[in-house]
């Protein structure tokens, strides 16, 4: 992780991850890799 995640961030990725990164993906490109890092 480059930048310190935020609390939200910082829990356990599960069924969220893939709900998240969809429309982030879409959002912006550099935010996707930031999540998925």
């Amino acid at each position: 992780m480059c930048r310190p995640s935020p609390p939200r961030m910082r829990q356990p990725w599960s069924s969220t991850q893939r709900v998240m990164i969809r429309p982030t993906l879409r959002a912006s490109p550099p935010a996707h890799a930031v999540a998925v890092r």
